[in-house]
């Protein structure tokens, strides 16, 4: 058996009750001590050889909780994020499964592609705005007609409490008229 092997096989028993995570923390503190015992002088069949079975290996790791604390201490630091970068236009073409660096000229076409794309893309782009130009106008339109509407019904509402407030009075006048005229009639 060859460190390979040991290590797959080790690999896989591990990953029947173990994280795969912690699985291969594992493999990889036992990839990292053969490799270290081979620097140091030993034959890779004398380091797996003093390793013994991985399978039993792995059961211990696996039955003994106490044999992986050093797996629960490792903190595994996170990636710095990196912002976004725009990718570099590729200068490679490809004809017939074959890549070629492209010539100057290609360059030029693809670059003249590119401006029809944003040509094609700024065309779509007016044609979005003016359709929000001519939904604002139509929204500031409807809202300009309630308004008028608004107005115009609370200067009605307005009319109308006077007119309520006023035909009382008006109805005494009309009456105190209808008698006076009809005293001066018969005084005459």
């Amino acid at each position: 058996m060859n460190k390979q092997e040991f290590l797959e096989e080790m690999r896989g028993k591990l990953l029947e009750e173990l994280s795969p995570m912690e699985a291969a923390y594992q493999v990889q503190y036992y990839e990292e001590y053969i490799d270290t015992e081979i620097r140091s002088g030993h034959s890779e069949e004398e380091v797996l050889g003093a390793l013994g079975d991985p399978y039993l290996i792995a059961r211990t790791l696996i039955d003994n909780p106490d044999s992986r604390a050093a797996y629960d201490s490792v903190v595994i630091p996170e990636e710095p994020k990196k912002p976004y970068k725009e990718p570099e236009k590729p200068r490679y073409g490809a004809y017939g499964g074959m890549a070629y660096e492209m010539p100057p000229e290609e360059e030029t076409k693809t670059a003249g592609q590119a401006d029809t794309a944003e040509k094609m893309t700024g065309d779509v782009e007016r044609e979005l705005d003016a359709e929000k130009a001519a939904k604002r106008e139509k929204f500031t339109k409807t809202l300009t007609i309630v308004a008028i509407a608004a107005v115009v019904l609370a200067i009605l509402g307005l009319l109308l409490k006077v007119l309520a407030k006023a035909l009382p009075v008006i109805l005494i006048v009309i009456v105190v008229i209808g008698i006076l005229d009809v005293l001066r009639n018969k005084l005459h």
